[in-house]
């Protein structure tokens, strides 16, 4: 994830633009980005925390028992704060 790429491996290139991300605006893979506004994560978040919101609360998320449940099954299921990003495709 880009924040911890950021904090910890500065130095280390590593990828942090999702793939969600195109065009001129590139999008860092972080924790906010994945549990808030992801688009195409959209359904799975509808899913795991609530069809009638269109964006989690942090607080609710990380502050609350259900919320923490709710954020072990989406992470389980989207798996996609568990891995990291595939690495940087050589340039041409």
């Amino acid at each position: 994830m880009a924040d911890y790429s950021m904090k910890f491996r500065p130095d280390a290139d590593d990828n942090l633009i999702y793939s969600c991300s195109s065009g001129p605006h590139s999008t860092l893979h972080t924790a906010e980005h994945v549990l808030l506004s992801c688009l195409l994560l959209k359904d799975a978040r509808a899913r795991f925390f609530g069809p009638n919101t269109n964006l989690p609360h942090l607080p609710h998320i990380l502050g609350t028992e259900a919320g923490g449940r709710q954020l072990c099954d989406f992470i389980h299921a989207t798996q996609v704060l568990l891995c990291p990003l595939p690495p940087r495709p050589n340039p041409p």
